[in-house]
């Protein structure tokens, strides 16, 4: 009953935080009610590394504006970049506020099961998708490994660092693709692209009625009967 008790109160509760997704950019199988992710890449891929967190975030909601591609300029829709920052600014697993909400990319493809599962090593699918629709296989800023730790310091820091992954890949060099793609020019200014996450999405329309019963029983149990008695409990 606890365990039942504790996965519907957060059924509940991400339904009332979770941002509503045009239906175009519902993911195949995702069902009404149900809570997802969006990752996609910017096409712009000239993003230097010595941009400010400020910018970076801007950019993100800059290239989703200028597609109206399954819906990602709609005006509800706030997105993030994902990156490690020289400043100390880390965000990757922590843009996940639900954690147990599967991820897709841009084509409709389940990148992870789950938070956990993005950041375990490897994906299921690349993100591969720009906000237009198109497939690429940009260089793209990360300075973050696949675990979704900080590498080389952070973007920004003016030495030693190599911060790209490549946006075509599901291996681990999706986030950090190693020296070779530096070479000489290690630690220097470099340009990318970005990688870009929604916030928690909700699938528009009414719940199936089994979830919804669900919730309402929940809910019903947690406050006082009618008559003044105390909830129920098992």
């Amino acid at each position: 009953m606890k365990a039942l008790a504790v996965s519907l109160f957060c059924l509940f509760s991400t339904s009332l935080w979770a941002t509503e997704a045009p239906e175009v950019m519902v993911p195949p199988g995702v069902k009404p009610g149900e809570t997802f992710y969006i990752v996609f890449v910017t096409a712009a891929n000239d993003i230097g590394t010595f941009s400010s967190v400020q910018e970076l975030n801007r950019i993100a909601n800059e290239e989703a504006d200028s597609s109206s591609f399954k819906g990602t300029d709609a005006p509800n829709i706030e997105w993030k970049a994902m990156f490690s920052h020289a400043d100390g600014t880390l965000q990757t697993s922590n843009l996940f506020h639900d954690p147990d909400a599967p991820i897709f990319n841009l084509n409709g493809e389940k990148i992870a099961d789950d938070v956990e599962d993005m950041f375990d090593g490897d994906l299921d699918a690349a993100i591969a998708y720009e906000q237009s629709g198109y497939e690429v296989s940009s260089l793209v800023l990360t300075s973050f490994s696949a675990e979704g730790e900080t590498v080389d310091g952070g973007l920004a820091k003016a030495e030693g660092s190599c911060p790209v992954g490549l946006a075509g890949h599901k291996s681990a060099a999706w986030a950090m693709s190693g020296p070779s793609y530096c070479g000489s020019g290690r630690g220097d200014e470099r340009t990318g692209a970005l990688y870009v996450v929604s916030p928690p999405l909700i699938a528009p329309g009414k719940p199936e009625v089994s979830q919804q019963a669900a919730i309402m029983n929940f809910l019903s149990n947690l406050l006082p009967t009618a008559s003044g008695g105390e909830p129920q409990s098992e």
